[in-house]
Parts: C-alpha cells; structure tokens; sequence
C-alpha cells in the first residue's frame, strides 16, 4: 500500500514538472519581438504556434484532429463581385446619332450665271433667275462669300487672281511671279477649308485664273504651257478645284492644254452663226482634252448695225460701236451654248438692262430650259 501511494506521488509530481515546463516555454515564447514571423497569419488559432494547456491529450483518449501544417495551402475564399456602383451606370449608353442625311444639291440643272453679281458679300440683284455667278475674288473676304452663296443655295466660280492687268504686269510684260504672289495670299487653313467645303457641297463649281491671256496687255507673254503652270500652282493649294482660263478657242492653235481643266469662252452675234461657233468651239476642246463654259455677251455682243437701233439690236453697249443682244439673241444662243457645255456664263450683270422686263423675261426662259439638263462636270475630258 504505501509502495502504491509513492508511485502516484511519482507519477503526479512527474506530471506537475512537465507542466511547469510547458508555462516556462509559453512565458518564453510571448516575451520575444512582436514581429510576424510570416507563418502566424496562415495559422487558423492566432498567431501562437503552441496550442493552449487544455487542448493537451490526456492519456488514453484518441487525440482530435490536429488543423493543417503551417505550409499548407490556404482554403480559397471567393472573391466578392465589384461594387456596381451606382445603378444608372449600368443603364447601356445611347445609341449614337444616325448620319445626317446628304444635303440636297445647291442647284439642280446647269449652272446658269452672271459676271460681277456680287459686291464683296453682298448680292446686286436676284440672284435668281441666275443660279451661279463669277466674281473678282479678295483673299480678305472670300470666306465670307462662300458662306453668303451658300446661304442663298447659290453657286460660284471663283476669280482668285482677278482685277485689273496692271497688277500681274512688270516692263510691260505678264509677271507670274506676280501672279504667284497674289494666289499664294490664298493659302491659309480658313480659306483652304473654306474652298474645299465648298466644293463638296456644291457652292464652289470651279476657279478661272486669268482673263484673256490672248490679250496684248499682256506683252505676248503667255503660251498653253504658261497656263499649265499656274493652273498647277492652284492645285497644289486645293488639289480637288477645277481650274481654267477665259481665252478664245483659237488662241495657239498649234499648242495643247495639259493640265487646264475648261476653257471659258464667249459669243457674240458678230461672230455668225451660234450653232457652227459651238461645234468649231467643241472641236478645239476636244483636241485639247477639256471642258467648256460657254459666255454669252448680251451688253456688247449684239448685232453690229450702226446707231445700235433697237429693234435689228437691243441698243446701244457701253462701247460706242458695240450693240446689245435682242432677247430673242439670249435665248437662242442661251439654249444652244446652255446645253452644249458645262455651264452658261452672261458677261456681265448690270442692273438697268437685266431690269427690263423684256430682257428679265429672256433671261428666267434660259433659265427653265437649263434647269432641266444635267452638265458635265467642267473637268478634263
């Protein structure tokens, strides 16, 4: 019996012993760094790697099972979905607005207008019945014109390097370093993007760049290649604008345009008959592959009878041996050049003769008979 009570005295001191060992070690353990080690955060009980005294096993009873080793693989937590955010962010965005539709046309039919219609912005009279018009054009107010025509639905042939010749003239003699100098005040962004909306919407038809090279103002200088040149030059700056010159159709016969779109040329009652001058007039423009925009000179270019009676003629021009059309004269030659070319030019407005009503009345006649063609374009053939 006592040998018996001595053994458990044993056993319960032993046991006392590893226990006061274990508090030492825990005491040991808590008094170090408060740095993570790097494995706490992967133990589920906290960050202590010794289990507490009471979940020590006690002896003869299966131990539970123990939670996986430090190293092991964490269980996968989902990830929530993302905040949303406010609900009008989910409504889908707007569908983007359809294409406009193309504007119409600024004018149907062949173009149909007068020299000198404008003044800077502002329109002398009508503009209708005439549907185009060609103006001495300044590089301060150009913009401001094409946006004016385009208002109006009306159309234009440009005149960059108009005026009078004396500006493009040095000893007597055509300058084209003069006439480069005053095209290139042209080229600037505004008015650059300015020509070229106005060609895509119909309010610029085309440019002429120089009056009657034929003429002896200009010292016999200019030649077809000369034209080529500066026609060229304009290109360059808007390489979409159609470029010709108004000269007569037998100018240099023996040279070829090469790079000139049409040819502006003009009848008038002395040269006879207006159907044969039209074809002699195609077949030029035919050997020299280009268009034509036929002229038509109602203030000059009637009968020449002397005293310009009214009655043979439309009375007296503002040249006194020149006599004005009759308005029977404008409407034939208006309806026979009108549909022959690509367009019809009327040198030039004036208001006291455009105001008869004998003269208006021929002039809205053209006009209804060209409104029903289509034109080529005043392009190279």
């Amino acid at each position: 019996m006592i040998m018996a009570k001595s053994l458990r005295r044993s056993r319960a001191q032993a046991l006392l012993r590893v226990s006061a060992g274990i508090v030492v070690l825990v005491s040991a353990i808590s008094c170090g760094s408060d740095k993570s080690t790097g494995l706490s955060d992967l133990s589920p009980i906290g960050d202590s790697l010794v289990p507490p005294a009471d979940s020590l096993p006690t002896p003869g009873i299966p131990a539970p099972p123990q939670p996986p080793p430090p190293d092991s693989t964490p269980p996968i937590v989902p990830t929530p979905p993302a905040d949303p955010g406010p609900t009008d962010t989910l409504t889908p965005p707007s569908p983007p607005p359809p294409d406009p539709a193309p504007l119409p046309p600024i004018q149907s039919g062949v173009p149909f207008g007068a020299v000198d219609l404008w003044v800077d912005t502002t329109v002398l009279g009508g503009p209708e019945p005439f549907t185009m018009s060609s103006n001495s054009d300044r590089p301060e107010t150009i913009v401001a014109r094409i946006s004016a025509a385009r208002a109006l639905r009306h159309q234009l042939v440009l005149t960059m390097t108009g005026g009078m010749h004396s500006r493009y003239i040095t000893n007597g003699k055509f300058d084209i370093a003069k006439w480069k100098t005053r095209q290139n005040l042209y080229d600037t962004p505004e008015i650059r993007a300015a020509v070229t909306a106005g060609l895509a919407d119909g309010t610029v038809l085309m440019a002429n760049i120089i009056d009657e090279p034929q003429h002896s103002s200009w010292g016999g200088v200019p030649n077809k290649e000369l034209m080529d040149e500066m026609a060229a030059h304009v290109k360059r700056i808007f390489p979409t604008l159609s470029v010709g010159v108004w000269a007569k159709p037998d100018w240099l016969p023996t040279e070829r345009y090469k790079v000139v779109d049409f040819l502006i040329t003009q009848y008038v009652a002395r040269y006879g008959s207006v159907t044969a001058w039209r074809d002699a007039v195609l077949a030029v423009a035919k050997e020299n592959g280009i268009a034509v925009l036929f002229a038509i000179n109602p203030i000059n270019g009637g009968t020449p009878v002397p005293n310009c009676p009214v009655g043979p003629t439309g009375g007296k021009g503002t040249y006194s041996n020149r006599c004005q059309m009759t308005p029977d004269q404008i409407r034939e030659s208006g309806a026979v050049l009108g549909v022959a070319g690509c367009g019809l030019v009327v040198w030039r407005y004036d208001r006291a003769f455009m105001s008869r009503s004998e003269n208006h009345q021929a002039f809205e006649d053209v006009a209804a008979k060209l409104s029903s063609r289509t034109a080529p374009p005043c392009r190279r053939l």
